[in-house]
């Protein structure tokens, strides 16, 4: 669905889409995937139509998505990356927006939350976590947790992110990806059907590396390969 809405080029085409899953929603009450396109399919339409949002979700601009995967095993291979960013955010001003855990790149958000009090992190979470997963409630590392309807991590979250980002009428969204698993992908190409620049740190794989592979993806003109270098790192969250 997300490839589908980036080569999209009228409204009705969503429309129809829509009514699709509706009718499969119907026969097919049980496969929570449906409501997760479905949603999709709605956020998509409301970029299409230009609708302005009936309330705001005062997410300050610019607004950087750091995702990738979130589970202690990634810690080792994020920790590559935690000096490079916690120096790349020093002079950044807006809102970080990730997992908002204690584990993986969801840590790496707290951390940069942490040593810098003036920028503004917001972690996303089911409301019912899986077990295992430590919701960071220490505030001087996220100022807020937002939650979605959900029972366990699924698309639902940054699903709800993206909703939250649209109501706030912020454009020029950068999402900066390490790693990641299965959710780390749909968030990636999530973001991309939806007009967000994807930087990805090349040799970080997983998710990454599948898409950086992907021939449906892999040609995208929002994706941007990531150096591992600061300065470079400050232009791309500065431009």
């Amino acid at each position: 669905y997300a490839k589908a809405i980036s080569l999209t080029t009228a409204v009705w085409m969503l429309e129809s889409s829509l009514a699709s899953v509706a009718r499969l929603a119907r026969a097919l009450p049980s496969l929570r995937s449906l409501e997760w396109a479905n949603r999709l399919l709605r956020l998509a339409l409301r970029v299409a139509r230009q609708q302005r949002p009936q309330r705001s979700s005062r997410l300050q601009a610019p607004v950087v998505i750091l995702a990738g995967g979130c589970d202690r095993d990634s810690d080792a291979r994020l920790a590559q990356y935690r000096s490079l960013m916690l120096s790349a955010f020093k002079d950044f001003t807006g809102t970080i927006i990730s997992g908002g855990t204690t584990t993986g790149i969801s840590r790496l958000a707290g951390d940069i939350g942490a040593k810098y009090p003036h920028i503004r992190t917001v972690g996303y979470l089911p409301r019912v976590l899986p077990a295992g997963a430590v919701a960071d409630t220490n505030r001087s590392r996220y100022r807020q947790l937002r939650r979605s309807a959900g029972q366990g991590f699924s698309p639902l979250e940054p699903l709800q992110m993206w909703s939250d980002i649209l109501n706030s009428q912020l454009a020029n969204v950068l999402l900066i990806g390490i790693n990641g698993g299965p959710i780390t992908a749909a968030e990636y190409r999530i973001a991309l059907g939806l007009g967000a620049r994807v930087a990805v740190f090349q040799d970080s794989g997983g998710a990454v590396a599948e898409l950086l592979t992907d021939a449906d993806w892999k040609n995208s003109p929002n994706i941007v390969l990531a150096p591992a270098e600061r300065a470079a790192i400050t232009s791309l969250i500065a431009s």
